[in-house]
């Protein structure tokens, strides 16, 4: 149960950072998702999106503006959020 409420809590703060993130009040404009396995970290960016599906245990990220890309509705990155390791914003 613990593990459970970890990964709640865990998912909880990268959607306060990407909200952070776009939030006109701060300098934050990139947020890394380091996954394991990967050498380099997922960059999301102010105009992108993301999408976390709790239930089928992923996150979709989409370079954005998606009405701008013509990409709206289709996933650009699906990461399993059990393998998401660390995040951090930054200011660019």
């Amino acid at each position: 149960m613990a593990l459970i409420n970890q990964k709640k809590k865990f998912i909880e703060l990268i959607k306060e950072q990407f909200e952070l993130m776009q939030s006109a009040d701060n300098n934050y404009n990139i947020l890394y998702i380091y996954v394991q396995g990967d050498n380099e970290p997922y960059l999301i960016e102010v105009a992108d999106e993301m999408d976390i599906d709790e239930k089928n245990n992923i996150m979709v990220l989409r370079d954005g503006p998606t009405d701008r890309e013509a990409n709206e509705g289709i996933p650009e990155r699906v990461i399993k959020i059990d393998f998401i390791v660390a995040t951090s914003l930054e200011v660019k």
